[in-house]
């Protein structure tokens, strides 16, 4: 038995059953240490997904990337999205005042490392000076 554990467990739902003063109390804590800890400046960053792909072959339920030939019915027909359309819309997207694009697909059962690498080429081939968010653990992997 972690002692500990339990004793963060416990805090963590007293946190979630604040209501009234109580959750305001909390909130102006957490607004306290979000001040210290970072001021008070607020930024964002504009992007563009670029979906390069819906062909998946992990089927395992957790985005809607798992496509298959046989699943067509489900949200249309698989893709895999040419370099030269990755290139135009990484463009597109800096054109438009984008600073990043995030890139994001299924596990293309025929993809290499070296997949991985033109995909990024493509995208900063359209816009050299964006910057490129991509990949999940699994296509690194």
């Amino acid at each position: 038995w972690d002692a500990a554990a339990a004793a963060d467990a416990d805090a963590v739902a007293t946190l979630l059953r604040a209501r009234g003063g109580d959750f305001d109390a909390v909130c102006a804590a957490a607004d306290a240490l979000r001040r210290e800890q970072c001021g008070d400046v607020v930024s964002y960053v504009v992007n563009r997904n670029i979906n390069y792909t819906n062909v998946c072959g992990l089927a395992c339920t957790f985005c809607a990337f798992s496509k298959g030939p046989a699943a067509e019915e489900l949200r249309g027909a698989p893709y895999l999205l040419p370099l030269e359309e990755v290139s135009r819309r990484a463009a597109e997207a800096w054109e438009r005042g984008a600073t990043e694009v995030c890139m994001q697909g299924g596990i293309h059962p025929s993809f290499t490392g070296d997949s991985y690498v033109q995909l990024l080429a493509a995208a900063k081939k359209g816009a050299p000076d964006i910057h490129v968010h991509a990949f999940s653990p699994l296509e690194v992997f």
